[in-house]
């Protein structure tokens, strides 16, 4: 199954998903810029998690008896009705996407084990197999490392209009950003990114 690792950014994201409408001011707007990314990175991610659960629990229904029993159909059922009941232009429905990660977690946590319930949850990790749930995984991956550097070009041409007192004052945001851009590892530099003043 799907390495959790590479999943586990769609839960970092989750923390990073207050959208608000941009102040004038350059901080608020960069602000505003990279938390914008990064919720559309969450919300395509989710919508092509979506799309490859679907196929599985299509093709599951189809191969399965009727009174076959699986609890990771079960939660993938349960997810794929969440994000097709949320409005992702609508904040108060953010506490639905939390739901939506949990049953996600549930799901990997499950498919990750070597130990299922039953015959049914086999064949429902091996439909996912299939359906190219490891591919999904590198693309998601791949989009990933495209939006942070996208975040990296937009925070440096934001830091290139500070004067050197300006960047001296501030030394400790210069630092979370050289810190975030030369972490190679995607994954840390999403950590990076989620704890740093860019995005808070």
């Amino acid at each position: 199954m799907a390495n959790r690792k590479a999943w586990t950014f769609l839960f970092t994201l989750a923390a990073l998903q207050s959208s608000f409408a941009a102040p004038p001011a350059n901080r608020w707007q960069l602000q505003f810029e990279v938390t914008n990314e990064l919720f559309q990175l969450v919300t395509d991610s989710l919508e092509e998690l979506r799309n490859v659960f679907q196929l599985v629990i299509d093709e599951a229904e189809l191969i399965l008896p009727p009174n076959s029993k699986s609890l990771i159909l079960t939660e993938l059922k349960e997810f794929v009705s969440v994000l097709d009941s949320l409005n992702f232009d609508d904040s108060l429905e953010l506490s639905n996407l939390e739901e939506a990660l949990e049953e996600l977690e549930y799901i990997i946590e499950s498919a990750d084990s070597k130990e299922f319930e039953s015959e049914a949850d086999e064949v429902v990790v091996q439909l996912f197999i299939q359906h190219g749930v490891e591919d999904l995984e590198k693309i998601l991956e791949s989009n990933l490392e495209t939006t942070l550097k996208s975040i990296e070009r937009k925070v440096e041409n934001y830091l290139s209009t500070w004067s050197d007192s300006r960047l001296a004052r501030n030394s400790e945001l210069v630092k979370q950003f050289n810190d975030f851009k030369n972490e190679k590892d995607v994954f840390e530099k999403l950590e990076k990114l989620s704890n740093s003043d860019f995005v808070r």
